[in-house]
């Protein structure tokens, strides 16, 4: 049987997720500048909101939670007439160009040693401090709910912010040579998510999932051997799953790549997997 009525957003993500009939694909979306630039040049009255509402956008972002070791970090390195370098909030120094979208040119990053991370970095998110969200988040919750939508968190997961923190090539290197390491930033990192959780919960909300958002694969595999990412990261996000499923959430992990190889270990957490994203 079809679903021959039209639903509410809300509506229709539920029973997209509980794999029961739904009168079309939920709808959510986001937009480089230069494409609203763009549609702007061609006609459109409005801004990337306004194109969410006429696709007919089904998810509503309420908050998320994105710790970063130096919050407010912007210190400019160099710059030339078309790009500049600084170095950010994640102690990285990279380089972005000034008049258009594009991920960055990675140039290097503070926390690249052991000695570094215990020092400087681990510290910083052990003593990461979450303000008050009880001023704001209510509003922006009560907006989603009173348009029908489905509401949802977003966090960034630990596997992202350890290479966003110590670079590609140190990442890869420590998963074989220093794995306590990685799984140390791993588990620091997911501790402070959830403090952050804890308190956008505290503010009274009652989300419909958690959304999270890494990527651990390339186009033919992931990152590391299935056992590795078993012993190092599999631990944080079934954590952050377990937490999603506690306050009666669902979890979604977005990933890019061919994630085939970990499969069994997604299922073995109780993961039904769809296109591009992984949903716990």
């Amino acid at each position: 049987m079809t679903t021959t009525s039209a639903l509410t957003s809300f509506e229709r993500v539920k029973r997209m997720f509980a794999r029961e009939d739904h009168d079309r694909v939920p709808r959510c979306d986001t937009y480089w500048n230069e494409t609203i630039a763009r549609w702007q040049s061609e006609g459109l009255d409005g801004d990337g909101g306004t194109v969410l509402e006429l696709l007919g956008n089904d998810l509503h972002n309420v908050t998320g939670v994105w710790p970063v070791p130096f919050p407010g970090r912007n210190e400019t390195v160099s710059e030339d007439e078309e790009t500049r370098v600084w170095v950010d909030d994640w102690g990285a120094t990279v380089r972005y160009w000034k008049s258009r979208s594009g991920t960055p040119e990675h140039i290097g990053f503070g926390c690249s040693t052991p000695e570094a991370w215990e020092k400087e970095y681990k510290p910083a998110f052990l003593d990461y401090t979450w303000g008050d969200f009880s001023p704001w988040v209510p509003k922006l919750f009560a907006e989603g709910r009173e348009a029908n939508k489905w509401c949802y968190l977003t966090a960034l997961e630990s596997f992202e912010a350890t290479r966003r923190l110590m670079g590609d090539e140190v990442t890869w290197i420590a998963m074989m040579e220093n794995p306590d390491w990685v799984a140390d930033v791993s588990r620091t990192y997911t501790d402070t998510i959830i403090q952050g959780l804890d308190a956008i919960m505290a503010s009274g909300i009652e989300p419909d999932g958690l959304w999270t958002f890494g990527d651990m694969a390339y186009n033919h595999a992931p990152v590391c051997s299935p056992q590795t990412y078993r012993d190092l990261l599999w631990p944080d996000h079934k954590r952050l799953a377990d937490w999603a499923h506690a306050h009666g959430m669902k979890f979604i992990f977005h990933t890019d790549g061919n994630v085939n190889p970990v499969v069994d270990l997604f299922l073995e957490a109780g993961l039904k997997l769809g296109r591009n994203v992984v949903q716990l």
